[in-house]
């Protein structure tokens, strides 16, 4: 009964426990878009792979589907046997927080040049050839870049910090750090290295990872193998999502939960429900998804400035709260894997939805 009170253009008939849906349209809905298919059935699959396998069989088996990013150099195949084939791209980017309260590592996540250098050392375009087979869309800052769109101003377009692994090790040389390439770097001129960092404290850290995924995992090992040719040394470990995400939370340094340092659940943020791509939850102080626990009066301002100015002024807020972000890496940006989509020649009506919505309201079969 709990499922007899809907407002939409379609109604729940039915639900399996390993998770099928199966919708019929609303009688009742008197909204602007009717559906005019007689079924939409969600279907559910142990892994991408078997989905992929069903998806391979042709149209008849599967309407709408996905192919998974290791098998997109058959996305020919799949478009021979009747299939629209689209690379995709949500309104979202992708990231790994830094704990900036760890009690050991805190202090060098706090410094300004050292987050530059880190993120100098992640090959974006390398990762997007050689692992994201081409699918991918750069992450720069905190409003995307793809799909194209009003808001990404031309700094955000153009990120200051390349891949370099040249300038990150001159960079940390300049600040005090002595360089140990395929050993451990050590600080040895606090003066230089940063506020609380000690006297030979090595550049080692612990990276949790998103586990069961092939471009995930090549992407952290080439960061740990690049890191390491300049002296930093990445510990990895994996888990699931739920517990990538459950150890990357805000913290106190005296708090058990601040034993994490950075942590990569592999989907970055999607702006949906919160469409507008300003950092509210993200970096304002005490936010609960500041996963990092950074801390920034401007940046706190910035962000207000973007919640409360007028709409005259409104692309002129966002601009310098993106261009700040840039500026002060907040996070460890990575690409955002995009996803390749495959429907049926036969339908009609897909648009696909930069917030990951479907609208099958708006589908309809042609001849």
């Amino acid at each position: 009964p709990i499922w007899t009170v809907i407002d939409g253009p379609w109604k729940l008939q039915s639900f399996t426990s390993t998770g099928q849906a199966t919708f019929v349209p609303n009688p009742s809905y008197t909204g602007p878009v009717k559906p005019k298919i007689s079924k939409f059935v969600e279907l559910p699959y142990t892994s991408s792979d078997a989905e992929y396998n069903v998806l391979r069989t042709g149209p008849s088996a599967l309407t709408f589907g996905y192919i998974p990013l290791h098998d997109a150099p058959n996305r020919a195949t799949i478009a021979g046997l009747g299939y629209n084939v689209v690379n995709f791209f949500p309104f979202a980017f992708n990231y790994m927080p830094v704990n900036f309260n760890n009690p050991t590592v805190g202090p060098i996540f706090r410094q300004l040049y050292f987050r530059k250098a880190f993120q100098e050392l992640v090959d974006q375009p390398g990762w997007t050839s050689a692992f994201l087979h081409g699918v991918g869309a750069p992450s720069y800052g905190s409003v995307p870049v793809e799909p194209a769109n009003s808001f990404a101003d031309s700094t955000e377009k153009n990120f200051p910090y390349p891949f370099s692994v040249a300038t990150a090790e001159a960079s940390l040389k300049a600040h005090g750090w002595k360089i140990v390439p395929g050993g451990t770097s050590t600080c040895i001129d606090p003066t230089k290295c940063g506020a609380g960092i000690k006297m030979n404290q090595p550049l080692t850290f612990n990276l949790l990872y998103l586990t069961g995924s092939d471009t995930i995992a090549s992407s952290m090992q080439n960061l740990q193998s690049v890191a390491a040719s300049i002296g930093i040394k990445i510990n990895l470990s994996t888990g699931t999502f739920n517990e990538v995400i459950g150890a990357a939370v805000p913290c106190t340094p005296s708090q058990a939960t601040c034993k994490w340092e950075i942590a990569n659940w592999g989907g970055g943020w999607v702006y949906s429900p919160d469409f507008y791509p300003t950092g509210g939850e993200l970096y304002y102080t005490g936010a609960g998804s500041n996963a990092g626990s950074y801390s920034n009066s401007k940046m706190d301002a910035l962000i207000n400035a973007t919640h409360t100015t007028s709409a005259a002024n409104a692309q002129a807020a966002l601009d310098a709260y993106q261009n700040y972000v840039i500026q002060q890496l907040p996070v460890i940006y990575q690409p955002y894997p995009g996803t390749i989509v495959a429907w049926s020649k036969s339908l009609g009506g897909v648009s696909l939805n930069p917030y990951d919505y479907l609208d099958p309201e708006s589908w309809y079969f042609t001849k």
